[in-house]
């Protein structure tokens, strides 16, 4: 953990591209937004969650570069270095093990390295606007971060836009999948991602999405749970064992205060919006296009209870 991470009080989910091509907030947004939070909370207690910053959420898994509709290189420049001036960390997102079929060099880094279970069955990973259609499309395929060439491909990717744009950390999905997959040990693999991870970035910080006893020494910070329309959260087994090393924060699927979208996450609406305040949850506010306008008094909720969290636990 990297010192200024054990100051972070408020998460700030900043929604950009949903799969469908669904537009939340644009680079530009994004900051403004940020600006107007950071004006409420003391701005070096916030970390900017960035999911969906890639263009279409998941669809580019494996190709990693500012979309263009969203603000380009210079947008996404823009609301780093502009969150930075603010006194914010920044987080986007990546996947730790999908990758799209059809990004280049897939045949290479990819295709030999998909994850198995011991019968040889191949899993597909892919998103939809609610789940509906959630295996129709196919695009993703699962791969094991045991197979080195996948791992090393991410690192080089994460690592060079890291030095091209100087975000603080890491946020990797799908992080505690584990499978007995004959090709290697899953765990092992995100343990090796972490480590190649941190000797390219040092001082960087790690999270994901998932949770499990075997990866909290390389994964610190991770997420409250994973449970589409639910209308409260999932919190981890044993909390007060959790807390004595590591933090969670809400869910990407935690519903805005506005409206209850997931904003890029294929949950659709979900009901839960605010986080019990607790040491081991940091409060987390998840902004699609109008929260802020369109919800004033439960995202100032949500802002009192970032105030308490940092004056109790911090």
């Amino acid at each position: 953990m990297p010192r200024w991470a054990r100051d972070i009080g408020l998460v700030v989910t900043l929604h950009g591209q949903h799969f469908t091509g669904r537009t939340f907030l644009t680079y530009a947004a994004a900051l403004e937004a940020l600006k107007w939070v950071a004006g409420r909370i003391d701005p070096r207690h916030i970390l900017a969650y960035l999911p969906g910053w890639e263009g279409r959420y998941y669809r580019w898994y494996g190709r990693y570069q500012p979309d263009e509709s969203l603000g380009g290189a210079a947008g996404l420049a823009a609301l780093i270095d502009g969150a930075h001036d603010l006194g914010c960390h920044v987080m986007p997102m990546f996947g730790a093990n999908i990758a799209s079929r059809d990004v280049p060099g897939f045949e290479r880094w990819g295709e030999p390295g998909r994850q198995r279970n011991p019968s040889g069955l191949i899993p597909v990973g892919s998103v939809d606007w609610d789940a509906s259609r959630h295996f129709d499309h196919g695009f993703g395929a699962v791969l094991n971060t045991a197979y080195a060439p996948w791992r090393h491909h991410l690192v080089e990717q994460i690592a060079g836009l890291c030095r091209r744009f100087g975000f603080d950390a890491t946020f990797l999905d799908i992080s505690a999948m584990y499978a007995n997959d004959p090709l290697g040990r899953t765990t092992d693999g995100i343990r090796s991602l972490a480590v190649e991870l941190h000797a390219r970035m040092p001082g960087h910080l790690l999270a994901g999405e998932g949770w499990f006893e075997g990866i909290c020494d390389v994964i610190p910070l991770v997420q409250t749970g994973h449970r589409q329309n639910v209308p409260t959260y999932h919190d981890v087994p044993c909390p007060e064992w959790f807390e004595r090393t590591n933090r969670q924060f809400g869910h990407v699927n935690l519903g805005d205060a506005a409206h209850h979208s997931s904003g890029v996450h294929e949950a659709g609406y979900v009901k839960a919006w605010r986080l019990p305040v607790r040491r081991s949850i940091i409060p987390t506010l998840a902004l699609v296009e109008d929260t802020i306008e369109a919800a004033p008094d439960r995202v100032e909720l949500i802002l009192e209870d970032a105030r308490q969290y940092i004056q109790q636990y911090l």
